[in-house]
């Protein structure tokens, strides 16, 4: 079998529901049990002053002759044959450079066939370099180029668990090869990490390297790791030269426009910089083109939090994409901070945005069509020639060209709103013109809409967002509180009834299920993203910008069979397309051709990066954010304000803004909390806090990533129905216009407030955004007694003030009705059912399946197997769900040698089966045992125990239960000890 890197791997991986096979085939999980305690080498960075380093990749600087040579280390069991490879690092203030020499007895076996940026270096003899400002251990960038020079870089987030291929760092290498070597020196400027982010001036930094001259892949490290995504054991690097206090930048966008000059376009770009921190004065922005770092534009830039800086303008010979390097300077110009930005130049000398109707420029039946509002904005070239003093004509005329209405608007600005009234319209396609000209001799320029008048779906539901970007369902609001990645094998176990009524949606990827979904009382969402057609994600959507015929016609085919189901919510149209390589205008034209196909049901996109949300904005109606974070890990809840501020559709627009987090933990995908316990679940009140500050911060629906495995742990099992209640408790506060706002604020910083007036009652919600308790006074707005929703106590304010206690991550809802939250549970009392159920499920004594005695756990081709939802004392919670062909088998790796006399099995339809054990040389049968069937009850299966007494001939280290034919499902597995006897 092809050995592959954990790099290779992890970039195979293309839905987070194969996660779970990956830990487990993979081994990482024996890897991260069984390694040893965290291991980081302290070094400092050699520094140098006179002639800078000439990048030519030979390493003949008098400072690389001076600097201390690193060796890098063979990882184990790949491959006997060793080769060696040097390393050498130096930095000043702007840069840390490294320089690897690769000796390499066979020049010309050596695989070099990528020669384009950003494609699959790792499959080349390559280098890898991975970089962590602050040593922060979760997010880090990996740069990786091949004997031949080319680049790949990516952005890495969730300690090595998520890939952005968006980031392209302003970072250089050049190559040299000659005899029996190779060496390469590379150069990656500070301030292209987001330099502002290292702390006390220490990075976790590795090198890394893959061989394949030898026809199997080789891998070396100069940190001491079994996979090189591990960077809790990445070296910590000292970096004496360097000011981070410099390094202030923070954010860079750019907005372009452009204009004819004779053959050619002139391009107009705006800048706006954020600052972390306030900057020097006298700095300056410089844009330059990415291919040829060629100067394109530069200006000075004034401000010291948040700067917009317009650029001079500079010709261009072609539109369409162009990638940009924005370097920040300051008055020495020293780099304070680069980012690479690409744009889309486009040609528009007016544009036309409708605000009313405000979704996908269609009325509905649930709405009245009788006016139309909108703005256009005038193109630089237009506002140069006095665009000011000039009219607007509009007109709508129907499918027959006739005129329906039409009105004339004076042009102050380069902005221009418009109202249009209008005889209530009937159904069906329309024009809207508007034609702007100065004067009865300048030249008239025209932009034109379509928009729609639709009717009642013959079928199915009418599902739109307002202008306020809420879902609408049938013309009122809903609240979509659901799950992403809930496994079937288990929802049809339990019965969809079984779930909280609150939980009124399914992410469904089996549209097989759609009818048990609605009879069960939930609405789906269907993937349309997951290489369901000709010319899938893997193949089309990250070479294209527009959709394919092959994948039109398949999408069509697909849209017209679902689309009048009842039970249909939404549209869901790619995961986390910022790691896929999926090109934005690709996905814009995949979700506007669903919108066509489909004018009854939303589109809503998952994201995993700030990025992404900026650069597939028009790519979907509505944006959901996947801020995955353990509160009390990270110290604060900033990155979900981070990413849902990100999101927020500007005011007026009808965009959506949903939430998914994080209701699972990285170790029931495999990976062991032992060794690092930010892997876990949330807590029942981290999951609390991030879901009601997310609704503070403006989050419209949740459709949480919850695999199945996660019902079995106590914290979701019992604290997520608590919290989904409270959600639907809140929906007229979630679903309240943004007038309803409250007065009320807060002076403790750590604690933000907002509130909102809902059907004549006041509703306020204050949440501790900082791992620390708090005391905060608080101003709510009104007098009299308020009653603190679900705890069970009140509040009575002093001229409108109260002073109240938050722990660590703590929210308290305020209401002025005495009767609110009626059969809501307080906090304390799910930690107290929470705690009962703790104590309820502990296995027996002398079981050897216990979370800290399990190593790992692997399975047969084609199965799954979740951690220690086999383990765990939950019964009914799911464990192994063997598929595929016969025999199958679940195989368990001890963290030291037992001698098992029983092993007891919960299963609802598990036949004939067989317990073996591992001798050192090869797989012994130690019992068998046959499984009894449950019957059906309510729609689900229950568990049933099976005891199996086993006899091993010595002890072991290792055990599988091998099923050979008739299959089923291993809930729960206890193996007991001979001592425990």
């Amino acid at each position: 079998m092809k050995t592959l890197s954990l790099t290779t791997v992890f970039r195979k991986i293309k839905d987070k529901n194969m996660y779970f096979a990956f830990y487990l085939v993979c081994g990482v999980a024996a890897m991260a049990a069984l390694a040893p305690p965290a291991f980081a080498e302290t070094l400092d960075a050699g520094t140098w002053s006179g002639a800078p380093i000439h990048l030519d990749g030979k390493l003949d600087e008098d400072a690389w002759r001076r600097a201390p040579v690193q060796s890098l280390s063979s990882l184990k069991d790949y491959g006997a044959e060793g080769v060696k490879t040097e390393l050498r690092v130096l930095h000043d203030a702007s840069a840390l450079y490294l320089g690897v020499l690769c000796y390499e007895p066979k020049m010309a076996q050596m695989r070099s066939a990528v020669t384009q940026r950003d494609n699959m270096i790792c499959m080349d003899d390559c280098i890898e370099i991975f970089v962590d400002p602050g040593h922060s251990k979760e997010h880090y960038y990996q740069m990786l180029f091949n004997s031949l020079g080319t680049q790949q870089d990516l952005e890495v987030l969730e300690g090595g668990r998520v890939f952005s291929k968006l980031w392209n760092g302003g970072w250089r290498v050049a190559v040299n090869r000659e005899g029996g070597r190779w060496s390469a020196e590379a150069a990656i400027p500070w301030a292209s990490l987001g330099g502002w982010k290292l702390l006390e001036t220490r990075i976790g930094l590795n090198v890394t390297r893959e061989r394949y001259a030898t026809g199997q892949q080789q891998l070396y490290s100069w940190s001491r790791l079994d996979r090189f995504h591990d960077p809790a054991r990445f070296n910590e690097l000292r970096v004496l030269a360097l000011d981070p206090a410099r390094l202030v930048v923070g954010n860079v966008t750019l907005g372009t426009d452009v204009e004819p000059e004779g053959e050619k376009w002139r391009v107009f770009v705006e800048s706006t910089v954020t600052f972390n921190r306030p900057p020097p004065s006298g700095w300056t922005v410089h844009l330059l083109e990415a291919e040829t770092r060629r100067e394109l534009a530069s200006a000075k830039g004034e401000g010291t939090q948040k700067a917009r800086v317009v650029l001079p303008p500079f010709e261009r010979a072609g539109l369409g994409a162009l990638t940009t390097i924005v370097e920040v300077k300051d008055a020495s110009g020293a780099l304070m901070g680069s980012r690479i930005v690409p744009v889309e130049l486009r040609y528009e000398p007016i544009r036309v945005e409708i605000t009313r109707p405000a979704y996908r420029n269609t009325f509905y039946a649930s709405e009245p069509a009788t006016e139309i509002e909108g703005v256009v904005r005038l193109g630089h070239r237009l506002v140069r020639q006095g665009g000011a003093g000039g009219r607007l004509q509009c007109r709508l005329t129907d499918a027959a060209e006739k005129v329906v209405a039409s009105g004339e608007f004076p042009v102050g600005s380069m902005d221009t709103v418009f109202k249009l009234a209008c005889p209530a319209l009937a159904e069906g396609n329309y024009t809207l013109e508007c034609r702007y000209e100065r004067g009865a001799s300048s030249e008239a320029v025209a932009a034109t809409v379509a928009l729609h008048r639709v009717p009642k779906p013959a079928s199915g539901n009418e599902v739109r967002l307002d202008a306020e970007g809420r879902l609408l369902l049938n013309g009122a609001p809903f609240v979509p509180i659901g799950w992403y990645g809930v496994e079937w094998i288990g929802a049809v176990r339990k019965g969809f009834a079984a779930f909280p009524k609150e939980v009124n949606f399914f992410d469904n990827n089996r549209p097989a299920e759609n009818d048990a979904l609605y009879a069960g009382g939930k609405y789906f969402s269907l993937e349309v993203h997951h290489g369901k057609f000709e010319g899938s994600k893997h193949t089309e959507w990250d070479k294209r910008d527009d959709l394919s015929d092959a994948m039109r016609k398949n999408v069509k085919a697909f849209i017209e069979q679902y689309r009048s189901h009842p039970g249909l919510l939404a549209w869901y149209l790619a995961d986390e397309p910022e790691i896929w390589d999926v090109r934005p205008l690709w996905l814009e034209d995949f979700y506007r051709y669903i919108a066509e196909l489909d004018p009854y049901h939303p589109c809503y996109v998952i994201h995993d990066s700030l990025v992404g949300l900026k650069i597939y904005a028009s790519a979907a109606d509505i944006q959901c954010p996947d801020p995955y974070f353990i509160p009390s890990v990270v110290g604060s809840l900033q990155k979900l304000k981070s990413f849902l501020q990100a999101a927020r559709p500007k005011e007026g627009t009808a965009r959506g803004l949903w939430a998914t987090l994080q209701t699972f933990g990285y170790h029931q995908m495999g990976l062991d909390i032992l060794t690092d316990p930010a892997k876990r679940c949330p807590t029942y009140r981290e999951t609390r806090a991030v879901h009601l500050y997310g609704i503070m911060l403006g989050a419209a629906g949740f459709a949480d990533f919850m695999p199945q495995t996660a019902d079995s742990d106590p914290e979701l099992r019992i604290g997520m129905p608590h919290i989904q209640k409270e959600i639907a408790w809140l929906k007229p506060y979630i679903t309240a216009a943004a007038s309803a706002a409250l007065p009320c604020q807060s002076e403790n910083p750590s604690v933000e407030i907002v509130g909102k007036r809902v059907d004549g009652k006041d509703i306020v919600i204050a949440v501790n955004v900082s791992g620390s308790p708090v005391e905060a006074r608080l101003r709510l707005g009104g007098e009299g007694e308020w009653r603190v929703v679900p705890e069970d106590r009140t509040v009575t304010p002093s001229g409108a003030v109260i002073t109240d206690s938050f722990q660590p991550f703590d929210v308290h809802i305020y209401c002025n009705d005495p009767k609110a939250g009626e059969g809501l549970v307080s906090p304390r009392k799910v930690d107290e059912e929470i705690a009962a159920y703790r104590a309820a499920i502990k296995t027996p004594e002398g079981n050897v399946m216990r979370l800290d005695n399990v190593a790992m756990i692997c399975s047969s081709g084609s199965t799954y197997s979740y951690g220690e939802g086999l383990f765990d004392g939950i019964t009914d919670g799911l464990g192994w769900s063997p598929m595929g062909d016969a025999p199958r088998w679940i195989e368990f790796v001890f963290r030291k040698e037992c001698r098992p006399v029983r092993a007891i099995i919960h299963s609802p339809n598990l036949g004939h089966f067989e317990v073996q054990g591992w001798t050192g040389e090869s797989w012994v049968s130690i019992g068998q045992g046959n499984g009894a069937f449950s019957r059906l009850s309510g729609g689900a299966l229950a568990p049933v125990k099976t005891e199996v007494p086993l006899s091993t001939p010595k002890p072991i280290i290792k055990l599988r239960v091998l099923v050979p034919n008739t299959g089923g499902e291993i809930n729960e597995i206890w193996v007991m000890e001979e001592s425990a006897i």
